[in-house]
């Protein structure tokens, strides 16, 4: 009898579930339709004046509007057939050419909804629904509204439009909120494809309920392995696993597949041709979540990551994978339910921000014990195969792009690190390794050197110069990224952590994944290292002849060193050796003695704001050698390209550049015999780097006259050329024109480093 009882309510729940979905949630969906048809109404008025007002629309939007209104009027009306059919073809080229306004797609959607054509303009007209921008979902709601009482086939086809133009809506709000109405529909064995799809994009945790979990897997048991329901069931599994017994098996194939290839070609080529700079169109986007790595085609060789997936979540929590961006991420932040594998952090970005935003102690040491796990897997327990030496490269690339967004490296791949780069050949994963190194945290400088510096000094011998630029710009990264620390903080920390027992203290506020120490001098350690890359910069410009990329790579680390007391508010002024000085300053090239210039002028900048600073326990005191000794730099440069008064002794802080007297007795006596001054020979008009830019500037001063400078520009040269006709210009005129030339040609380096050392040119410049 009680079995009676129950099969006897469960038929009448039945009944009352079919006469709900059958009957009332079509007037309840053309209800929400009809209520937002007001609203929709006086917006489409107030866009219609603002239009008007800007101008009339095109003759061919309106021949299509019309076209469309005959084909609303005589659609079903005896003796119009022919009317209608004609009207259907005339807007098939332009539309398919321009697409469709949204009021054109109103009245496509009424036309084929009225049920008054036949099915085969209804598909016809269907396929024309090419929206230009993003498309309304009271249009999907309206279809929603005739799946009870419209031609299946047609509804079908219009379904299948829904799914293409998903990535395209506005909004899909309202069709989370008749999620119900929506799975009802899946007993519709015709609709049931394009449902299962349609559900699939719009599924998320809060819809995953236990009566749609036993409606689904009944629906199963009944129908048999059929793609779709398999598919929506297995977003159901993913998200509560434990409740979902039913057991899926991985398919290699997409279940959801484009539902009509050349109807969403159409569809993007209308969108990119109406939305050319902002046009991104990417099939299912919405998915909720990824499926399993078996669904995925992957390479040969990989690193197999663990796939994001969050299990075991509390009712109230937010998953990531729930997430559909940075809007959601900030908006769930507090609610976020960390996933069961970290190590998807590697593939992840939104996960990424999770654990920038909140680096607990367990979570990298999770994502760390993954990360060893691994790299001992790949580089030490297997065989160098040219197959796991891919994998490792796959994997330092996820790890490099990793450590470029935390902007810190963990601490489990520095110990790699450490180890790895002591049997490193150099070559290969050369750019991965660099990168990473960059990222090494700051500790004493002794810790540093044997751990680091010394076998690279090492593989810095044997390497060609290439290499050996790409270690010193390795260097300036990896200096750049210590600059970027609060220093100014850490060292206030530690004057007040001071004592025994506070000085094995961290300081924790300095560090994503560890604190800095309090017993390190930090400074001292930037001192050191700065002072041995200047001596691996004098090595390389040594064996390697002065090659413009060691150049290069020598230039811009002391353009980053001359440059942390202003830009990084480092205390420190650590000027280069006056080998690297002038070794780029006598270069036979341009750029490097230009941009020493400005090396040295950013230094000047920097001494003078260090002795202004108000705070003079942050400000550093240097000894009056140690500034005499930068002076020296300054007067033999402005002696040698502005003053000519090269390599002379006799001016205040002058030191000849540290050429013996011997050596300038000897260029001297060189110069004589071939009846050259030794004052001329180092300035911007006749040394070896700039006298051809003198020429050439001269020639082109000199294009309209008749008598031509001959040799290199002099005081006297320029007079006596004046003289006899040629351009009438004065030296003093001539080096200011041709300064800025020069700083017109990309040497700035010169031009700054002159108006700010020079008073004549400072008062030229006011």
């Amino acid at each position: 009898m009680c079995c009676v009882f129950e099969r006897h309510w469960h038929t009448q729940t039945l009944c009352r579930e079919t006469y709900y979905y059958e009957y009332f949630v079509p007037h309840l969906v053309s209800a929400v339709r009809s209520a937002d048809d007001i609203d929709d109404s006086q917006d489409s008025q107030e866009e219609y004046s603002l239009s008007s007002s800007q101008g009339e629309k095109t003759s061919q939007d309106e021949k299509t509007s019309q076209e469309l209104e005959i084909i609303c009027t005589y659609a079903g009306i005896k003796g119009n057939k022919t009317k209608v059919a004609n009207s259907l073809t005339a807007i098939i080229q332009p539309v398919a050419v321009n697409g469709v306004e949204d009021n054109h797609i109103d009245k496509m959607l009424n036309a084929i909804l009225g049920g008054k054509l036949d099915e085969a303009s209804s598909k016809r007209l269907a396929k024309l629904l090419l929206p230009r921008k993003r498309v309304r979902e009271d249009h999907v709601v309206k279809i929603l509204g005739s799946l009870s009482s419209g031609r299946k086939s047609v509804l079908t086809f219009l379904l299948r439009w829904a799914i293409l133009i998903y990535d395209v809506l506005e909004s899909t709000d309202k069709l989370r909120k008749l999620y119900g109405v929506i799975f009802h529909y899946l007993e519709f064995q015709t609709l049931r494809p394009e449902i299962c799809h349609l559900l699939y994009y719009l599924t998320r945790r809060e819809h995953v309920k236990p009566f749609r979990i036993r409606k689904l897997m009944d629906l199963h048991h009944r129908v048999g392995p059929e793609p779709a329901v398999i598919g929506l069931l297995s977003v159901y599994k993913d998200y509560y696993p434990n409740l979902v017994m039913t057991n899926i098996p991985p398919s290699k194939r997409l279940i959801f597949k484009c539902p009509d290839l050349a109807w969403q070609q159409s569809i993007q080529e209308i969108q990119a041709k109406w939305n050319a700079e902002n046009f991104q169109f990417v099939i299912a986007s919405h998915a909720p979540l990824q499926m399993g790595s078996a669904l995925k085609r992957r390479k040969v060789y990989h690193v197999d990551v663990p796939t994001l997936k969050t299990l075991n979540v509390a009712p109230k929590s937010v998953t990531i994978e729930e997430l559909s961006g940075f809007k959601d991420l900030a908006r769930h932040i507090d609610r976020l339910e960390l996933p069961n594998q970290l190590a998807s952090v590697l593939d992840n970005r939104l996960l990424q921000h999770l654990v920038v935003c909140n680096p607990e102690e367990t979570v990298i040491a999770r994502i760390s014990h993954w990360l060893g796990q691994c790299i001992m897997d790949v580089v030490f327990w297997r065989d160098q195969t040219a197959e796991n030496r891919t994998i490792f490269g796959e994997l330092l690339e996820k790890v490099v792009r990793l450590t470029e967004f935390t902007k810190e490296l963990f601490p489990v791949f520095e110990t790699f690190l450490n180890s790895y780069i002591r049997s490193w050949d150099g070559i290969e994963h050369q750019q991965e390794i660099f990168k990473l190194i960059s990222f090494v945290r700051p500790t004493s400088y002794e810790d540093l050197y044997g751990r680091f510096l010394k076998p690279l000094h090492r593989l810095f011998y044997v390497s060609p110069a290439l290499w050996k630029s790409k270690l010193i710009l390795t260097c300036t990264e990896w200096l750049k990224n210590w600059s970027l620390h609060y220093w100014g903080g850490h060292s206030t920390r530690r004057r007040q952590q001071q004592g025994s027992e506070a000085s094995a203290l961290e300081d924790e506020l300095e560090g994503m994944f560890a604190g800095l120490s309090f017993k390190i001098d930090y400074f001292k350690t930037m001192r050191e290292f700065i002072m041995h890359v200047d001596l691996t910069c004098v090595m390389g410009l040594e064996l390697e002849n002065d090659d413009v990329s060691v150049q290069h790579a020598t230039l811009s680390f002391f353009e980053l060193v001359s440059s942390m007391s202003l830009e990084y508010n480092i205390p420190e002024i650590i000027i280069p050796s006056f080998v690297v000085v002038h070794r780029c300053f006598f270069s036979i090239s341009g750029m490097a003695m230009s941009r020493m210039c400005g090396i040295v002028a950013q230094y000047k900048v920097a001494f003078e704001e260090n002795e202004r600073r108000k705070d003079r326990e942050w400000a550093s005191a240097y000894s009056r050698e140690y500034v005499n000794h930068f002076n020296s730099f300054v007067m033999d440069i402005c002696n040698c390209l502005w003053r000519n008064r090269g390599l002379n002794r006799t001016d205040k802080n002058a030191s000849a550049c540290l050429l013996s007297e011997e050596v300038v007795e000897q260029l001297n006596k060189i110069c004589e015999e071939r009846r050259d001054n030794m004052s001329y020979l180092f300035s911007l008009t006749h040394s070896v780097a700039m006298g051809s830019f003198s020429r050439g500037f001269m020639r082109g001063l000199e294009l309209h006259s008749a008598q031509k400078h001959a040799g290199p520009v002099t005081s006297h040269s320029v007079k006596e050329n004046a003289m006899v006709g040629g351009v009438q210009i004065g030296y003093s005129d001539y080096r200011v024109q041709y300064l800025d030339h020069l700083l017109d040609k990309g040497f700035s380096g010169m031009h700054t480093f002159l108006y700010s050392s020079m008073t004549s040119l400072m008062s030229r410049k006011k």
